[in-house]
């Protein structure tokens, strides 16, 4: 399956991108924003038999003749066959739209008329800008259903999209991911590869061990996490469930990343996210250990970095102070910015975990309710402002800064 995506802001070169691959590949058709084509070369519509599984052409000249039913016909290409019989249904169900159809809906029944009048059998690339402008959520699924099946049929799917539900629905493969940042020399193209990442954790998991000294030492279970990159199975499914989410997804399409550790962290600052000047994005690969590879990962990605962890104060933990003392480094060298809870998160805000807890009827407290207690304590306004005020703190100059890239 051959799916290409392009994600990056606002002018770093998405649509130019998707043009030269049009423009490169006579076979190839361009469909905009609007869901209106075009192609390379002259196309005759057709009608397409989704009964016979064949297009239809007519003798342009003898159209409304007598002899216009002397029609040609073309066998729709077998690796299709998968895809006509999912788009025989959608064109169906389209028929009963409303008599005053959406901007989206019309943006649909457009896809759905390109795709049914024009012969397929030949064509190596669909180009698609932004094919989720003016779609709701259904039609989304529905338009990457079309893709999938398209792409399993061999043809070659380029999107540009800023769409974080486009690239779940795709489930897009990391490798067929293009991010694109424009800079002073001009557009910059990210790709992440399997073998990229796998370096990545292989250098990250060096620096991390490479802290430790006879002062303490990493348990081997840790060190086991730590070495995933070794063991293919484990490698793989690490990639699978942190980096095929919506939650990484969405932090392709923010410039500002805040990573911590766990789930009441993210509950606690997806409170205050839309009160930052950049765009911002929370994340949490569920745990420390891992955060030293996110963090190279989002500064490929040319993400402004925020970590933020709890010194655990007193810890002899010897992974909680190796990655303090790796996330210092990188702090210092102005790589990262760094806020560090000392001795943990709830201590810092004053958080009343044991009477939060009671007064919901809960007796004992375990680290299981923590993502509760965080929500209720912080949807208090004055506990909202105070976390934000610490945060910026931390963040400022960065965040007096706009980026209209």
């Amino acid at each position: 399956m051959d799916i290409k995506i392009f994600v990056g802001p606002n002018g770093s070169g998405k649509t130019t991108a998707l043009k030269k691959i049009f423009k490169d590949n006579p076979a190839a058709v361009y469909i905009n924003e609007e869901g209106q084509p075009q192609f390379n070369q002259s196309k005759m519509k057709v009608k397409l038999d989704f009964t016979a599984y064949k297009y239809i052409y007519n003798n342009e000249l003898e159209r409304g003749s007598a002899n216009s039913k002397n029609a040609e016909t073309e066998t729709i290409s077998p690796k299709l066959n998968a895809f006509i019989k999912l788009l025989s249904s959608l064109v169906e169900k389209n028929k009963y739209m409303n008599d005053k159809p959406s901007k989206g809906q019309e943006k649909f029944t457009n896809i759905l008329m390109i795709l049914s009048e024009y012969n397929l059998n030949n064509l190596d690339y669909i180009c698609f800008d932004e094919p989720e402008n003016f779609l709701d959520e259904d039609h989304i699924k529905l338009v990457c259903r079309l893709f999938r099946e398209l792409a399993n049929a061999d043809i070659k799917i380029c999107i540009a999209t800023h769409s974080v539900r486009l690239l779940s629905e795709i489930n897009v493969n990391i490798k067929d991911l293009c991010i694109l940042n424009r800079t002073i020399t001009g557009v910059e193209t990210i790709n992440l590869t399997l073998e990229r990442l796998r370096n990545i954790m292989e250098e990250t998991a060096c620096k991390t061990l490479s802290f430790e000294n006879r002062n303490y030492t990493i348990k081997n279970n840790i060190k086991t996490k730590l070495n995933a990159y070794e063991n293919e199975l484990f490698f793989q499914a690490l990639i699978t469930q942190t980096l095929y989410n919506d939650e990484f997804y969405r932090c392709l399409f923010n410039k500002f990343i805040i990573l911590v550790e766990g789930k009441s962290e993210i509950l606690a600052f997806n409170s205050i996210k839309n009160r930052f000047e950049s765009s911002t994005e929370f994340y949490t690969p569920h745990g420390k250990v891992y955060m030293p590879f996110f963090v190279e990962v989002f500064k490929i990605l040319k993400k402004d970095v925020l970590v933020i962890i709890d010194g655990d104060e007193g810890s002899q933990d010897g992974l909680v102070l190796a990655l303090t003392d790796y996330f210092k480094e990188k702090s210092l060298s102005s790589e990262i910015k760094l806020k560090v809870h000392n001795p943990d998160f709830e201590t810092v805000y004053n958080i009343p975990s044991d009477e939060i807890l009671t007064g919901i009827g809960i007796y004992r407290s375990t680290n299981e309710f923590k993502p509760i207690v965080s929500m209720i304590y912080f949807n208090e306004v004055s506990n909202r402002d105070n976390l934000y005020n610490e945060i910026y703190e931390v963040l400022n100059p960065l965040e007096t800064v706009y980026d209209f890239e």
